[in-house]
Parts: C-alpha cells; sequence; structure tokens
C-alpha cells in the first residue's frame, strides 16, 4: 500500500479513483447528491469538514448549499486544499480552507453545528483521539456525518489485483474502520449512531481506468504497471468485455450528547 501521507501529495492518485467512480457507477443519482441528502443541518449552520480531498461533495452540490451556512474545510495536504479551493472560488458562501490534522483540529471548543469526514477517518492513526476532538469541537447536540465501506467493496477488483501480484494489497486501510466496525466505535464517544448504506455498483467496460485505480493505491516504487495493463485487458476479454465490482458505501451519523 502506498503511505497515506504521500498518497495525498497531489490529486493524480485521488484523482483516478474519482475518475473509476463516476464513468462506471451504476446509480444514476451519485454518491455526493447521496451523502448531501443524508446531511440533517439547521438553516444557520457552521460545519467543519475533515479531509476534503479535492471538494467533490461542494462541487457537487453546489446548486444546494445555503449561503447561511459557514464551510471550515481542512485537509492534511496542502496540494488538495490548493485544488478545492481553486476548484469552489466561484462558490458564493462563506467558505474557509485550513491545512489541519483531525487529532488536532484547530478551532475551539463546541465551535460547530456538524462535522462531516468523507472516507478519512481509517487512516487516522489514532481514532479515539480523533473522536475525542470531533467531539470537542462540536455543540451539544450537533452532529458528526462520516463515510466509510464495508468489508466487501471493490472484493473483485481486490481479488484481480492479488490474482496478478500479491503484493498489490487493496483496502487493507479501510479495515480499521468499516461500515460494519465502525458503529461500534463511534458508539463509544457519540449518542444515538446510525449507519446507512449507498446502493451502487461498478460495470467496468474500460481496463485503463481500472489499472489506474490499482496504480493509484500501489507503492511509488511499484513497478509492473504496463504488465497488469494487459492482464486486465485479458481478464475484461474474458469476462466478455465488462467487469461488476461490487461496492459497499455508507455513511455514520451520530450526536454529541
Amino acid at each position: 500500500m502506498f503511505p497515506a501521507q504521500d498518497q495525498y501529495r497531489t490529486d493524480e492518485r485521488l484523482r483516478a479513483r474519482i475518475d473509476l467512480h463516476t464513468r462506471f457507477s451504476t446509480n444514476p443519482y451519485g454518491w455526493w447528491r447521496w451523502v448531501f441528502d443524508q446531511l440533517e443541518l439547521p438553516g444557520a449552520c457552521r460545519m467543519l469538514e475533515i479531509g476534503c480531498g479535492t471538494g467533490e461533495l461542494w462541487n457537487h452540490n453546489r446548486d444546494r448549499i445555503p449561503l447561511s451556512w459557514s464551510l471550515v474545510l481542512t485537509d492534511r495536504s496542502e496540494a488538495l486544499l490548493r485544488v478545492t479551493c481553486r476548484e469552489l472560488e466561484d462558490l458564493d458562501g462563506s467558505f474557509r480552507f485550513v491545512i489541519a490534522d483531525a487529532q488536532a483540529i484547530p478551532a475551539g471548543d463546541a465551535s460547530f453545528d456538524a462535522v462531516i469526514a468523507n472516507h478519512v477517518l481509517y487512516y487516522a492513526p489514532d481514532k479515539p483521539r480523533v473522536f475525542a476532538e470531533i467531539r470537542r469541537v462540536l455543540k451539544p447536540g450537533g452532529q458528526v456525518c462520516a463515510t466509510t465501506v464495508g468489508r466487501n467493496h471493490m472484493k473483485e477488483l481486490r481479488e484481480l489485483a492479488r490474482s496478478f501480484d500479491p503484493r498489490l494489497q487493496l483496502g487493507n486501510d479501510a479495515e480499521s474502520f468499516t461500515l460494519e466496525n465502525g458503529l461500534s466505535q463511534m458508539a463509544e464517544a457519540f449518542s444515538a449512531v446510525t449507519l446507512s448504506r449507498y446502493d451502487d455498483a461498478l460495470e467496468v467496460s474500460e481496463p485503463e481506468p481500472l489499472a489506474s485505480y490499482v496504480h493509484s493505491i500501489a507503492s511509488a516504487d511499484y513497478d509492473r504497471r504496463a504488465e497488469f495493463l494487459r492482464f486486465v485487458e485479458r481478464h475484461l476479454a474474458s469476462l466478455g468485455g465488462t467487469m461488476h465490482i461490487t461496492k459497499d458505501s455508507g455513511m455514520l451519523h451520530a450526536y454529541r450528547p
């Protein structure tokens, strides 16, 4: 696996992952629209996003963001934060962009009505510390929305990668905070934890996006990309041109007591 702190020095690897899901997902509604639908927020809201990446949540919902919301978007990667700022610069409303680690959020106690963490908590080495920080910066009754994946997410692609080379282990990071084990972890710090799943899958008909996705997770010195691409081409041909890949994503929703 490519270390988390190095995966996002630029947006190239993240873009490869987003591209596969954008082009080949079967649910036409879209993940980011669905995530926004799950937010139960007041009309006037101060919100923090942890690990905002390239700002996809807000870019895909730019027509739905109330002007009364105040949004603080954070990420550990300065490069990704620059991309996010550029992507959202034409939006009206109150946006701040802050380089920050979720284990030490640069905000006062009870500062936010809501905290959002999209596919990021499994990277945290000390999750109880992160949960304590989120709880600290939330107002009493404030909510936390954390998206992650289930243990079967992308299982066919993981199996394909392993069959090519056992070193290509995909998804190990997510195992520490999944839809299956995340609920009990969050219940130790928050109340009324609930789980919602998003119904989706991939039907992939092109080899290059699959190879690019796997390469985005592989070690920086992994040198078999061209060979893997040919392997994927043969595999797609053996399936009649299309590979079905399971997706299992969802949101854990909870409140500060």
